[in-house]
């Protein structure tokens, strides 16, 4: 069973009762944007977790499962067998080519959106939250290796359901871009998650929906050039 909730204001998403979220680079602060019943956490080096120090609350409560390993070199997921992804602060680190030991060139962050893709159930939500260009954010740190833009999410999808769709440089999938904008006024905060139902609650909640909904329409249009990240959320189809 599926409901409709508010995320940070940002976007309405998906809430699963039973499902499996893979965080990829969560590190030793997980997220768990959708609220899963189980949390996979995939990061290069283990990390000893604190539940008391994540970010996300929702990390806390649910079956969490740690994992260590590169995913730039793939997935050891069956197909379709998750129901949401994310990345936050993570595209920006992986290659956009490398050479193989035989001269072959592969192109490491296509390769992950196939993967991530494969391992989506359809209806699945890939969610990114990236530095993008032309911020200077994007540029600042010396391991951002790989420049995302507004336009990078439609080289993965198209933003309306059953539109043509060529894949290019070998990417495998067809996303449906749900949402991908810039976090104006500093975007969604992990720190204190809004989850409302604006189907259950009473109208106080939603009086407080449409005043936070107000507050980031003035902040966009006080800040727009202060935007630094992209909010990115693809649906596999």
């Amino acid at each position: 069973m599926q409901s409709k909730y508010y995320w940070q204001i940002d976007l309405p998403v998906r809430y699963h009762h039973e499902s499996t979220h893979l965080d990829l680079g969560g590190g030793h602060n997980p997220k768990n944007p959708f609220g899963a019943s189980r949390l996979i956490v995939l990061d290069l080096d283990s990390t000893e977790l604190d539940l008391d120090s994540f970010w996300d609350p929702r990390a806390r409560n649910c079956d969490l499962v740690q994992m260590t390993g590169d995913f730039t070199k793939g997935l050891e997921f069956q197909d379709q067998s998750l129901d949401s992804v994310s990345a936050f602060d993570v595209l920006e680190h992986v290659p956009r080519f490398e050479r193989s030991k035989n001269g072959e060139v592969v192109f490491p962050f296509v390769d992950l959106m196939s993967e991530i893709y494969r391992c989506l159930k359809p209806g699945g939500l890939f969610i990114a939250v990236t530095p993008a260009f032309p911020s200077r954010e994007a540029f600042r740190d010396p391991t951002h290796i790989n420049f995302i833009a507004h336009n990078t999410a439609q080289v993965f999808g198209v933003e309306a359901v059953n539109a043509d769709f060529r894949p290019m440089y070998g990417f495998k999938g067809k996303f449906f871009i749900e949402h991908n904008e810039w976090l104006y006024g500093g975007g969604p905060s992990l720190t204190t998650p809004l989850i409302l139902s604006i189907e259950k609650n009473g109208a106080s909640s939603k009086i407080q929906v449409i005043l936070k909904l107000l507050i980031r329409r003035v902040r966009i249009s006080l800040w727009m050039k202060k935007s630094s990240h992209l909010l990115w959320v693809s649906g596999a189809q």
